[in-house]
């Protein structure tokens, strides 16, 4: 068992320095989230109140958790959640990561569409739903279709969907890309596809290479 310092301030700086020194970054956000999930302090606490007293029980899951992401296991897994365009989304080892950079879908949307318009969504390979249910959160009057090959996304997504109100205007269903995708028009197709090939996966980092799904 990891041995940690009982007080908020301490606790804090010692996270920083140990995800650091494997390199793991950025440092200080990954220990605000772990402080955040276990002791419901955000960052102005940890500021604020440095000398606060952290009881055993909480410390010794916060060293369970960063065990776990010093061996390469991200929090989002840890956690079974994730952040994206300010909406938390829940995943698992059978989806994706969303990733902050996909967020360019969702302002290019948004330049591009009055927010009343009445949008038919195609998601292809939609995996947590992140983007299809952000975008029909960001559009209330469109309608959306995630398609994905792994029922056990689908899943995931449908969960998403009907934590962010928006399923009963999505539709999810199996399918390898277009093949049962039905042949009505859309007003807008988004994906973000797989783009690594597979003779690479080995030299990935171990967050990814361990911990997403090798199907997507």
């Amino acid at each position: 068992m990891i041995s940690l310092p009982r007080t908020l301030g301490a606790l804090n700086k010692a996270l920083i320095e140990l995800l650091s020194s494997y390199e793991i970054e950025p440092a200080t956000i990954e220990a605000r989230i772990i402080i955040q999930k276990r002791l419901g302090y955000d960052w102005s606490a940890i500021i604020g109140y440095p000398d606060s007293q952290i009881d055993p029980e909480n410390l010794a899951l916060i060293a369970e958790d960063l065990a776990l992401r010093l061996e390469g296991k991200p929090l989002s897994k840890i956690y079974g959640e994730r952040e994206f365009y300010g909406r938390i989304f829940a995943v698992s080892g059978d989806v994706l990561d969303p990733r902050q950079d996909t967020e360019t879908i969702i302002d290019l949307a948004l330049k591009r569409f009055d927010r009343d318009s009445a949008l038919r969504i195609l998601d292809l390979g939609t995996g947590s739903g992140c983007l299809l249910i952000t975008l029909l959160a960001e559009f209330p009057n469109a309608f959306g279709v995630g398609a994905d090959l792994s029922q056990k996304a689908l899943a995931i997504a449908s969960q998403n969907a009907m934590k962010h109100n928006v399923f009963e205007r999505s539709q999810w269903i199996e399918s390898d890309w277009f093949s049962n995708v039905d042949d009505q028009n859309y007003d807008l197709i988004i994906s973000n596809p797989p783009y690594i090939r597979e003779s690479i996966i080995g030299e990935l980092a171990p967050e990814v290479r361990n911990h997403d799904p090798i199907l997507a």
